[in-house]
Order: C-alpha cells, then sequence, then structure tokens
C-alpha cells in the first residue's frame, strides 16, 4: 500500500520583530543608562489598610448616629401615643 504525503506547507511565515539591540549597538549617549529596579507598590505599603480602616470607622460612626437617631424618635413616638393627653385649641391666626 501507498501512502499519500501532505503538500508541504507554503504558506508566508510572519515577519520576524526587530532584533532588540544591546548594550554593543546602543548609542554611546544611552549605553550607560541601566533597567529601573522595581519598587514596592503603594497597595503594599500600608496605606491602602488605613485608608480602608479609617472609612470603615467613619461610616460605623454614621450608621451608629442614624440607628440612635430613629430609636429615640421611635420611642418618643410611641411614648406619645400611650400616654399623651389630647389637647382642645383654638386657631386665633393663621401665618400664610
Amino acid at each position: 500500500m501507498s501512502q499519500a504525503k501532505a503538500p508541504a506547507h507554503t504558506g508566508s511565515h510572519a515577519a520576524a520583530p526587530p532584533p532588540i539591540p544591546t548594550q554593543a549597538k546602543l548609542p554611546p549617549e544611552l549605553a550607560d543608562l541601566h533597567a529601573p529596579k522595581p519598587s514596592q507598590p503603594l497597595e503594599a505599603s500600608g496605606c491602602t489598610l488605613f485608608f480602608f480602616l479609617a472609612w470603615t470607622l467613619f461610616s460605623a460612626l454614621f450608621l451608629v448616629v442614624g440607628v440612635g437617631t430613629y430609636l429615640r424618635d421611635s420611642s418618643a413616638y410611641h411614648r406619645l401615643l400611650r400616654e399623651g393627653l389630647p389637647a382642645v385649641a383654638v386657631i386665633t391666626e393663621l401665618g400664610l
């Protein structure tokens, strides 16, 4: 039995990227430059943790004040409903 050979690939090849210049090929004014050293990112310095902690405490303060105000006013309202006395009033003037 004979096997058919696959046709050779004749497609165009992608262009090769330009070569990376080496120290020997750099102009003299750029030959002394060195790659920068990586520094610690801002997120890892603790600033983010401090910000979120302060933001959480600030938000919690408003939550506690809001809930406290609601409970105080609700308590006063229900106390007036239970213990309040009806009053008779006469309207003498309308301030429009």
